[in-house]
């Protein structure tokens, strides 16, 4: 079985493994096994992980520390070790000699840039690791890819990822749908050759409220 001291060492096969498989494993499962390892056999993971989601399983392993007993502990160190040692054997398929490269900005406004950007970001995944994702989230100019890149990166597993994108999906159709509508409304009421104040009355009434001065 493969443990975090044979991945000590920071090389990017290393740390490849590693990342893969702190994103097939549960949280709670993460701080069992890290609850009995050492500052520097929980360093290996933590350099592994965003800032924010380090702050996610520290916080965890308080909890487990009162909850979780020591055969609790004791299974989810081998759940760890079994990950590890699954990732391992798939590390040279990791490191194909498919390219690894970002544009400097990642598009995604029409189908086909969405498309290639997104095959980009699995190549880069591939021979990366999900964690330098952070390096890149702010080259995309789409909120919602820049959204989903940041979630990649702090370890979201699929399910969790798309229930936070459908809503950030949802808002964006709703904001789009409704300047489409100002538009349509406008030219319109140009057409019609409303009075200036009608047609800025009739537009306002598609912004929310604005808070009375007091």
């Amino acid at each position: 079985m493969v443990t975090l001291t044979d991945l000590a060492e920071n090389t990017e096969r290393n740390n490849r493994i590693i990342q893969r498989a702190l994103r097939e494993i549960d949280e709670q499962v993460l701080a069992q096994a890290l609850v009995d390892m050492t500052e520097q056999q929980s360093e290996i993971v933590f350099r592994n992980m965003s800032p924010r989601g380090k702050d996610g399983v520290v916080e965890a392993i308080e909890q487990e520390k009162k909850n979780a007993g020591p055969g609790s502990r004791r299974r989810a160190t081998e759940i760890l070790q079994q990950l590890l040692t699954t990732m391992t054997k798939y590390a040279k398929a990791d490191t194909d000699n498919e390219q690894a490269w970002l544009p400097e900005h990642l598009p995604a406004t029409t189908p086909d840039e969405t498309i290639e950007t997104i095959v980009g970001l699995s190549r880069f995944v591939r021979a990366q690791g999900y964690l330098s994702l952070e390096e890149v989230a702010d080259t995309a100019s789409d909120p919602l890819l820049r959204k989903g890149i940041e979630l990649l990166a702090d370890g979201w597993d699929a399910l969790q990822l798309r229930s936070v994108l459908e809503t950030y999906k949802r808002t964006a159709l709703e904001t789009e749908a409704r300047r489409l509508d100002i538009l349509v409304d406008g030219l319109e009421s140009i057409a019609m050759q409303d009075l200036t104040h009608t047609l800025t009355e009739k537009l306002l009434a598609y912004l929310p409220p604005r808070p009375e001065k007091r």
